[in-house]
């Protein structure tokens, strides 16, 4: 195994080469131009990733090799960067990659050019990034006088596989908030990474946005953002509009593309605004070549909750404005807040409109409304940014305009992804006071005569004459007997 520059500069990896088939084809030399050509790989190859063609090659004595290029079905850029050696007759190597033009010149240059008439030449091919098929790679030898002769064919059989991807999470019934994990390996042999993660749910290739998503490299870095990335998200892992992890391979703001030939993530699912059901989660994984695979689907089985709603202290009986609590909450397995709060009273519409009531929030904070004609909030908890969770809800009924008998209330709670629960029913009685017609019940001409009443309390009377009736158990004073402040003789 020898270690390479990959091409194109991307990184640098432990290689192989993957060999089969074929038989080792030594080339007769060119008696025509002196020079002699030794192939010692097979002359035909099926490869994945790196592929090794070796060849020595002589010139004439008093001649050197000066540039040995290459070209891929006549190609002559498609090795450059690639790795080459180079083993002089006194056993001297010197190591470099090919350059734009997939050659390696100045082989005789300073102190090699004793030794430069017989070489071993020793290229790695970098096969990774070509397209599955079958590629003629040529040699072509200069000397040091500039003649310039072919020498050995190797066919090169390329058969790149795409990358890997598979889930660690097993399959399972889940509630709110979950994690799933996935494990990608780009192939090897090779020198491509893993560049993108895809997610599909029951084929949506966007419902995934919005979730966290850890990607864990291979040397243990790692980078957690939103999918897809938003501001603020780490640069080098922007996405687009689908659920999905781009740049994974990203050189910035560091390079990770030496530890990315294995990639895993954990996903930190939200499935809470998800209906209950089943649901499939295809993974799709592409490489720094481009190469994509589906793998296969996790199973997720979604059971979320509903609110929870239940009465606290509820008398059964009210002669006047009397407090009701309600307990009530969003399920605590995921992120959704109660949202919407209804008291309904069957057979009597707009009983409760305008009570007072306060929303109690996990924080110790209330929040004083007036309950609607409908016996509602007056507006969603949501409708107020940043609203803590909602824990409760007290309610002053106020009974001043009831009739005489009982009356059924009952609850219903509505959390922010619109699941409701409703709550038991309970019976509340009401005694209206009865009515009776404005008498007088007692006339004062006293300049400090003490009056009790029992609803008025203690008071004092001057030199007034007031005269006050009885109605609707209130005790009033009378302006039709006399009017308020005039001082009347006793």
């Amino acid at each position: 195994m020898t270690r390479w520059r990959s091409r194109g500069a991307r990184a640098l990896g432990v290689l192989a080469l993957v060999v089969t088939g074929g038989v080792l084809s030594p080339l007769a030399a060119n008696a025509a131009g002196g020079f002699s050509f030794q192939l010692t790989t097979p002359a035909t190859q099926t490869v994945q990733g790196l592929a090794t063609i070796d060849f020595s090659v002589n010139v004439p004595s008093g001649d050197t090799v000066h540039q040995v290029c290459f070209a891929v079905n006549g190609n002559s850029s498609l090795m450059s960067n690639d790795g080459a050696t180079i083993i002089f007759s006194n056993n001297l190597q010197n190591q470099a990659a090919l350059n734009s033009q997939s050659c390696y010149a100045n082989i005789d240059q300073g102190g090699t050019r004793a030794v430069a008439q017989s070489i071993t030449f020793d290229v790695q091919a970098d096969t990774t990034p070509w397209v599955d098929g079958s590629y003629a790679v040529t040699v072509a030898v200069t000397d040091a006088r500039g003649v310039t002769q072919s020498g050995p064919t190797t066919t090169l059989l390329t058969r790149n596989p795409a990358p890997a991807i598979h889930w660690t999470t097993p399959p399972s019934t889940v509630a709110g908030k979950t994690t799933i994990s996935f494990a990608t390996d780009a192939a090897r042999p090779g020198t491509s990474h893993i560049a993108e993660v895809c997610f599909l749910v029951n084929n949506n290739p966007k419902r995934l946005r919005g979730n966290y998503i850890k990607i864990v490299y291979s040397n243990g870095g790692y980078w957690t953002q939103l999918i897809p990335g938003a501001i603020g998200d780490h640069p080098g892992l922007q996405t687009p509009t689908n659920a999905c992890i781009a740049n994974i391979d990203s050189t910035t703001p560091q390079n990770f593309i030496g530890e990315s030939n294995s990639v895993t993530g954990v996903v930190t699912l939200d499935t809470t605004s998800w209906g209950n059901g089943h649901y499939q989660i295809v993974p799709i994984v592409t490489d720094s070549i481009g190469r994509s695979r589906t793998g296969p689907a996790l199973m997720l089985t979604v059971r979320n909750l509903g609110p929870s709603v239940s009465w606290g202290s509820h008398p059964s009986a009210i002669t006047t404005k009397t407090d009701f609590h309600l307990n009530t909450s969003a399920s605590s397995t995921g992120s959704s807040n109660l949202n919407m709060i209804c008291l309904d009273t069957p057979g009597h519409p707009g009983l409760l409109a305008q009570d007072l009531a306060y929303v109690d929030f996990a924080n110790g904070g209330r929040r004083q409304v007036f309950l609607t004609s409908t016996g509602c909030l007056p507006q969603p908890v949501s409708a107020v940014p940043n609203s803590p969770f909602v824990t409760g809800l007290d309610v002053t009924i106020n009974p001043q305009n009831w009739r005489s008998g009982r009356v059924s209330v009952q609850p219903t709670v509505w959390d922010s992804s619109n699941r409701h629960r409703t709550g038991a029913t309970i019976s509340v009685s009401y005694e209206a006071p009865k009515a009776l017609a404005p008498h007088v019940i007692r006339t004062f001409c006293n300049t400090s005569e003490k009056i009790i009443t029992s609803t008025t309390g203690t008071q004092y009377r001057w030199t007034y004459v007031y005269v006050y009736v009885w109605s609707n158990y209130n005790v009033t004073q009378s302006p039709a007997n006399f009017s308020l402040g005039i001082t009347r003789p006793c």
